[in-house]
């Protein structure tokens, strides 16, 4: 999980980003149940950099030229974030 809520926008300008919790961890356990796992016994170990990217730090990576925009991360569309 520690690898999905990673951003490094975020941590550099310490900017908090935390997601609903419930939300996280039910979205979590099913990723990882029926995607990660059977991609890592198929392809070996997989290493994600960031998945999980809030409105504000998107909007403040932004106005610095770090990243996506809000408008064309899908995400957003998910309660809690």
């Amino acid at each position: 999980m520690r690898d999905f809520l990673y951003s490094e926008i975020a941590n550099f300008y310490g900017i908090p980003k935390v997601p609903d919790p419930d939300l996280a961890i039910e979205a979590g356990r099913r990723l990882c149940a029926e995607l990660l796992q059977p991609m890592q016994q198929t392809f070996g170990r997989i290493a994600i950099r960031s998945a999980c990217r809030s409105a504000e730090v998107t909007d403040y990576g932004n106005k610095r030229h770090h990243g996506e925009s809000v408008e064309r991360n899908a995400g957003y569309h998910i309660p809690g974030f």
